[in-house]
C-alpha cells in the first residue's frame, strides 16, 4: 500500500506503507505553517509513477502531459554538415584554403581563417547548427565570396532531417 500527501490536485510526496507505518499528518515532512489544505490518500501507484507526472483529480492519479521539452537540437553529424554543401561549394572552399605567400596578408588570413574552420569541423563530434561560432563560419564564407548570398542560411537554417542527427 501507498499513501500520497495531496494538496488541491498535486501531489506533493508519496510514502510507502510497511506494517504499522502511516503518515498522519504532513509535518512529518512539510512544517505546518507552509501547507494548508491537505490529504493523505492510500493509493496504487502505477508501475510508472513519478511525482510531476501524475496529478490528483476527481479522487485518482491521472496522468500529466508530458512537458514541452526543449526545442529539437539542431544538432547534425559532420558528414551531414559538410554534405549541405555542394560539391562545386566544397571544391572552392578547399582551393580558398590554400596558402600562397605571393597573395597579400588580407587573403593568407582568409585562407587561415578556412583552414581554421576546416580544422574546427574535422575535430568536431557533432555539429550545432545554432552555435554562434558554426554560424559565424558559414557566414564568413558567404561574405568572402566563396559561398553565393543568401546560400550560408540555407546551410544553416535548413531543417534537419532524422538521417542527419548524430546517434546518442
Amino acid at each position: 500500500m501507498t499513501q500520497i500527501l495531496i494538496q488541491g490536485e498535486t501531489i506533493l510526496a508519496i510514502h510507502v506503507v510497511e506494517q504499522g507505518d502511516v503518515i498522519s499528518a504532513p509535518d512529518i515532512i512539510y512544517p505546518k505553517s507552509v501547507l494548508s489544505d491537505w490529504s493523505i490518500v492510500e493509493v496504487d501507484l502505477p508501475a510508472d509513477f513519478q511525482l510531476g507526472a501524475y496529478k490528483w483529480e476527481a479522487g485518482s492519479l491521472v496522468p500529466l502531459p508530458p512537458p514541452a521539452g526543449p526545442a529539437l537540437s539542431r544538432q547534425i553529424t559532420v558528414l551531414a554538415m559538410r554534405n549541405r554543401f555542394t560539391k562545386a561549394e566544397k571544391i572552392h572552399i578547399d582551393l580558398a584554403s590554400i596558402d600562397d605567400p605571393a597573395k597579400s596578408l588580407a587573403e593568407r588570413q582568409q585562407a587561415a581563417e578556412i583552414r581554421v574552420l576546416q580544422a574546427d569541423l574535422a575535430a568536431s563530434s557533432y555539429v550545432d547548427l545554432d552555435r554562434e561560432d558554426t554560424r559565424d563560419g558559414v557566414l564568413q564564407l558567404e561574405l568572402a565570396g566563396i559561398l553565393p548570398p543568401g546560400r550560408a542560411l540555407e546551410i544553416l537554417d535548413a531543417p534537419v532531417e532524422l538521417s542527419e542527427r548524430p546517434i546518442k
